[in-house]
């Protein structure tokens, strides 16, 4: 399955889209990187690492729905969750809304929707 869009105009890819060149987690027996709850979520979302990969290091990037990164986060080895505050990593408070959690350990990716309301 695949499709296109034609436009008039040049139109680019928001880096935390993967494609197919991209590697998956949920090869047989991986679980995927990461669960977030509660979503939606009014005050913090609590990321939650799964898999053999929890206790590695994580880079958490949040985007917003328009592929605008909002945050970049790093959790060292050891640490299995990182509560987002739904604040950007400069520290300001982010509009409420749709956003996209990616959570990437070695060269395994994961992306998952998030509501902030």
């Amino acid at each position: 399955g695949e499709y296109r869009i034609y436009t008039s105009r040049q139109v680019n890819r928001p880096a935390f889209l993967t494609g197919i060149e991209d590697p998956f987690a949920d090869k047989e027996g991986e679980d995927i990187l990461f669960d977030i709850y509660p979503n939606p979520f009014s005050e913090a979302a609590i990321i939650t690492f799964t898999g053999e990969t929890a206790w590695q290091p994580h880079t958490v990037e949040i985007f917003s729905a328009g592929g605008s990164l909002v945050g970049i986060f790093n959790t060292p080895a050891g640490v299995s969750e990182f509560t987002w505050d739904g604040k950007s990593s400069r520290g300001r408070n982010v509009a409420n809304g749709i956003f996209f959690v990616r959570v990437s350990s070695g060269n395994l990716k994961t992306t998952k929707k998030i509501i902030k309301r």
